[in-house]
This record gives C-alpha cells, structure tokens and sequence, in this order.
C-alpha cells in the first residue's frame, strides 16, 4: 500500500499525487434520502430536525445513499468550474433557462466530463495505512478484549437526580484508561494500554487546509441533503448521518451485486470502488476532527445496545437494530475511545485492521447469529423459505461440532421465546445451520466490502471454497460455528449470550430471515391483461370518471393511483386523504407525489396504462413550490417488431420485455433514478423549470 496513487484532473489534464498535505483531489457525488431498501414502507419521519440517527432500524426504513461517477478533479479547479456555472446560471433570464436540467440553487451540477448530476464532491484521500504509525502489537485474547470494554461501559456510567422531574437521569461520562487497567490483570492490562493508548507523535503529518475545508464541507453536505434541512456547521448529528451514509451506501452496492449473482471479489465497478474508497476513508478520519468529548459518548451509546449494561439507560432492542450500521459506528469510534481531553486524536488514530477491528468484527457475527437464530420464525419450517443446502465437503469433526453448539443455542433460545404452534415442524439441526449460514452472507459481505476499502488489505486467490468459508477466512473470522461460540471456558462470553438471547426473547421484530432484496412489481407479461387488471381495480370509484383517463401503476408496490386529466384537485385512488392530513403532507400535490411520499420516499417509479409510458419522479423536500421533477419514458413493453408504442397510437399487441424491465430495476436498486431524470431531460431538451412534476 506505499505505492503512490496518481490522477488526472479532468479539468487541467493535470497528474497529481494524492497526499494528505497537498492540494485536495476531488470526485463529484450525489447525495440522496433514500427509502430503496426499505422493508418497512408505511414507517414514516415526522420530523428530521429532531429524528436521532444514531442506531439504524434493521428494516432499514430510511438512509442516506450517496454515489459517484469517479472522475477526479482538483479542488480549485472545482470551484472555478461550478462558479462558472453558477453565475452563468444567475445571469440567465427566465425565458433562456429552458435546457436546465440541474438546480443550482440546491448545489447542483454536472460532472465537467459525463455530465453526470451531482450536488456535492468528495476529497480522495491516500491509503489509512500509509499515515498510520506503526504500533507495537496487543496479544490479547478476545474475551480479556471483551472485558474490558464492559469494564469501561460500566465505569463510564454516572446518574444525576434532577430536582424538576424528581427522577435520577442516567448519563455517560467516559472514564479514563488508567482506571481501566487498575481493574485488569497486569498482562491485560499492558495489552489494552497498548491497543488503546494515545502516544503523541510530533512527525505525523496533518491534513493541508484544502482537504480539511472538502472533508467539512462534504460531511455538511451529506446531513443536509440526507435529512432535506438546512447546512449547519456543528451539528452533533453531522458524524453520525456521514458514517451511516457510509454503510447504507456499502449495503445498496452489495445488493446490486447480489441480484447479478456477483462475488465481492473484484467484481466491482471501477465507479463503485473508487466511490466505496473515498466514502471509508473520509468516514474513518472525520471523527478525528471533531470534538472527541461527543464521540467518546457516541461509542459508549452505541457498545451499551451489545454488551447491554445493566443500566436503565433507554436504548433500543438488539433485535430492532442493523448490525452493519453499528458496525461500521464503532470502528470508527473505538479508536478514540480513550482519548485525553487534552490531546485531539492524530492520523495514527484510524482504524486500519487490528485486534479492535478483528475482535468487533467478531462481537457483531456472533451478535447477529443470535439476532437471526431469535427471530421469529426462524426455528421453523416455512414454505417461503428458499435457503439452499451447503454442498462443500466438510470435515465430519467439524460438523459434529457445528451440530453440538447449534443446539445448545436453540434449547435456550427456545426456553426464553413464546411457544410456537404445534402445527409448525421445528427444522433440523443441519437445516438451521445452512439457513443460518446463508442468513448472515449479506454482512459478511459488506463487512469485507467495508474492510478491504479501509485497511487495502487484498482481495483473496480462488481457493475452492464457497462464499461464507471465503468471506470467513478473509475477515479472520472461524469458518466453524462451533469454534466461533466456543463458550465453555469463557464465563463472560457465556453471560454475554445468555443476556442477547434473554434481550432478543421479547422482541417484536418482523424481519424474516434470510433477508431478501426488494423487487420491483411483477407486471403482467402481456399490455391488454395489465389495462384489464387496472380498468377492474378503479371501475367501483364513482368519483374517478375523469381521472380514469390516466391510471398509474406504482412499480414499487403495485398500487393503482390515478393522475387527474381536469385542471381540478388531483384524487389519488390509493391514498387515504385522512392519513395524509394527519401526516400534514401536502394536499395539493398530484396523487403520484402524495403515494412516493408515503411508499417510496425520494424517488418514484409509476407506469402510465393509457400512455403506455414511465413516470420518473424525483421529490426534494426543502420547502420550494417546486420541489419535484420528473421524466417521460417507454414503457418496458414491445410489438412483436421490438419496438415501443408510447401513447399506444400503432396499437400492436404489446409484450413485457424483461431485459428493459431488470435494466430499470437495476437503475432503481442502484439509486441512479435522479441521474436518469436528469439525462432524459438534456436528450429532449426540456428543463426542471418547464413543467411542473408536483402536479402528477
């Protein structure tokens, strides 16, 4: 990882080396709400100046996604460029704006070289390793590493009583390491000095002022066009939505992947990788800019949910809870865990693959086996279940093993769960491992997404093995379950489970294991059974006479709403206008804006029966009268010829066209809607400003 990394800017055609000390080298990227991997479509944010995001919902209801095209750029070659556009933009009158197909009133632009649309940049930085200090190696076993943190969990733990509400408030007020080690054995206690303690380095190198000023003003960005507020510059929410965008952006890659039957293993764009790389390690080194008082507290909140103080602190259940996400939080927090108030954490302070990261990857794994072995359900035979069987030959020691464990771990889970009916069949011992095993692929592997962008550690060789035992062995982890939950003589472990499964017994989570990609609507394979099934489902409403005229399908869930053909209030079908007062949405938005903003969030996809054509909406919520824009497309039906028919005018028979249909799919999953818009707009030469998409 000592090999210099060179790019060219494509606006100077200038190479430069990426150095922390120079001036910064930068990729545009867009930032966007998104509600794309949500399983959860009715839960809803009332309020974003108040909502806390510091633990994500498994059902990942909301999240922050942010892509990139890759293309590098310098910094003050930016500012030139989008100044440019910007009072090109302002000296523009009214009449000319007609081919604007970006805002630059909410930052927008698009990239000088593919015209992609962006609305931020971020600074690329070089290899964490590569400014990292070689430190002297912890040898510490994984239950005195375990210990130790709930000794410090426990230690940091102070109660307030509170003369107004009569009532002692528990808060967290992070304790020194020495009285940490004075609780520990000495040889642990020199291991956990090692690992965590802060020796000053005068020879570590900063940050130049360029990268410093991007690094700032992309982690604003990303909180005030992921929550839709305005920018702020010390926001104690700002670190927490930037390392949340970070492993809500790593999942929605993965599961690009996964749909294609792709491996993580160079098997990424080249877009991708550069994007997953700058997004990890600006994420990794902003918590070093920060007040470190704050996130000190942020990682005592978030070890509390897995290792569960015995406190009355209002956390949420582990059940309810993504583990990636906090995965992702606490090794961007641990380092600085210990920090002097004194003494602001350096560069040598990132996380770049030691025992912290070995030891929390393997807290996380063994948290989410029993996340997932508790859920409900799981246990059980089920129709819809569509795990595969392991076919790799194992070693029959191993096997044993795996069996033996698995079933100390389902009698107790079964002692603290609610007895399940009789008329479901409990799965054998071999079939709940291979669930189980294919149940946690989906954070194996964005964890090994998420590692190798961080430490640069190397893909590894083809070596026969399947996926999971790959995976395993590349994060350090034990292939063997029975290795893995290896309980016997370790006494805190033991506790540690025993309260998960105790913690996870009176969950009320709806998530079902294995987790499965959301998919689009399945539409009928030929256009006259589809106008059928709409013209049967509105034909009841008295009051759609009119509106019948343009019936629109949700792609997203498949509900039918109706686009108002008269210049009177729009009436969606589908959507209780009582629910959207309570909600306070906007009553005079056109029912397709109403439904995304109760089902889709951000971006929405409807298919127009009567004209035969793709609706693409993109919603901005930041008080504008104009705050939607939107696109016309083919619809993903073709004639026997293999052409389109929008608005119907040849009248051939129409059949579905699965590959148009898996392209737009893949360019929902990939949050790339917005973009689409954007390009569909320059190639008809229509503009944001010339229609107005809030009326659809």
């Amino acid at each position: 990882q000592s090999n210099k990394q060179l790019l060219t800017c494509i606006f100077c055609q200038e190479n430069s080396e990426v150095k922390l000390n120079s001036e910064a080298l930068v990729l545009s990227a867009y930032v966007q709400n998104s509600r794309v991997l949500s399983k959860n479509r009715t839960r809803r944010i009332e309020n974003w100046d108040v909502f806390d995001p510091t633990f994500m919902s498994n059902d990942l209801h909301w999240g922050v996604h942010v892509s990139s095209c890759g293309h590098a750029i310098h910094a003050s070659c930016w500012t030139k460029y989008h100044n440019s556009i910007t009072s090109q933009d302002h000296r523009r009158t009214l009449r000319m704006r007609g081919s604007a197909n970006y805002d630059t009133e909410r930052n927008e632009f698009l990239c000088p070289l593919c015209q992609t649309l962006s609305n931020t940049i971020i600074p690329v930085l070089p290899s964490l390793r590569s400014f990292a200090r070689e430190r002297k190696l912890a040898q510490m076993s994984f239950n005195e590493w375990l210990d130790g943190l709930e000794k410090a969990l426990n230690g940091s733990i102070e109660s307030r009583y509170e003369i107004e509400t009569q009532e002692e408030q528990l808060f967290f007020n992070p304790c020194p390491l020495t009285s940490i080690t004075k609780m520990m054995a000495e040889r642990a206690a020199q291991n956990f000095q090692l690992l965590f303690g802060f020796a000053g380095d005068s020879k570590v190198q900063e940050f130049s002022d360029s990268i410093r000023e991007r690094l700032i003003s992309f982690a604003k960005n990303i909180y005030a066009f992921g929550f839709n507020v305005d920018p702020e510059d010390d926001n104690d929410r700002i670190p927490i939505i930037l390392w949340s965008s970070c492993a809500y952006t790593i999942q929605s890659t993965e599961q690009v992947l996964r749909i294609d039957s792709k491996s993580i293993f160079s098997q990424l764009s080249i877009r991708q990788n550069e994007l997953i790389s700058c997004l990890t390690k600006v994420a990794a080194v902003y918590g070093l800019l920060k007040d470190n008082e704050k996130i000190r507290k942020h990682c005592l909140k978030l070890l509390s949910v897995l290792l569960l103080s015995r406190t009355n602190i209002q956390i949420p259940s582990l059940a309810d809870i993504d583990l990636f996400h906090l995965l992702v939080s606490l090794c961007f927090t641990l380092p600085i865990l210990f920090a002097s108030k004194d003494i602001s954490p350096s560069l040598t302070n990132v996380p770049t693959g030691n025992l912290n990261n070995l030891y929390l990857m393997r807290l996380i794994f063994m948290a989410h086996c029993i996340q997932i072995l508790s859920s409900e359900g799981f246990l059980y035979e089920n129709k819809n279940d569509n795990y595969q069987s392991q076919t790799d030959i194992r070693n029959k020691n191993n096997d044993d093993a795996e069996i033996q464990i698995l079933q100390k771990l389902i009698e107790k889970i079964m002692k603290n769960q609610i007895s399940s009916s009789s008329s479901t069949n409990l799965l054998s011992p071999e079939e709940i491992r291979d669930k189980l095993k294919q149940s946690v692929l989906p954070l194996l592997r964005c964890s090994a997404l998420f590692y190798h962008h961080l430490t640069g550690t190397s893909w590894p060789v083809e070596s026969g093995l399947d996926e999971y035992s790959t995976i395993c062995h590349y994060l350090g982890l034990p292939i063997c379950l029975s290795k893995l939950f290896d309980i016997e003589n370790e006494r805190c472990l033991n506790d540690l489970i025993n309260n998960w499964i105790s913690n996870l017994s009176t969950s009320k989570s709806l998530i079902k294991y294995p987790v499965s990609v959301n998919e689009l609507y399945q539409l009928p394979k030929e256009y006259i059974d589809l106008m059928n099934q709409v013209s049967q489902g509105v034909a009841p409403y008295k009051y759609a006479r009119d509106e019948i005229r343009s019936p629109c399908i949700c792609l997203i869930c498949g509900e039918v709403v109706v686009r108002s053909a008269s210049s009177s209030t729009p009436t969606p079908i589908s959507t209780n206008s009582i629910i959207s007062a309570f909600l306070n949405i906007d009553q005079t938005l056109g029912p397709c804006n109403l439904h995304t903003q109760q089902c889709c969030g951000s971006v929405g996809l409807y298919l127009r029966v009567k004209e035969c054509s793709l609706l693409l909406l993109n919603i901005v919520n930041d008080g504008r009268v104009n705050k939607t824009r939107g696109t016309l497309m083919a619809a993903p039906y073709l004639d026997d010829y293999g052409e389109t028919d929008q608005n119907l005018r040849r009248g051939n028979p129409l059949h579905l066209c699965d590959e148009r249909y898996l392209a737009l799919y893949r360019r929902w999953l990939g949050h790339s809607i917005p973009e689409d818009i954007s390009r569909n707009m320059e190639l008809s030469n229509t503009s944001i400003y010339g229609h107005n998409w809030s009326q659809f």
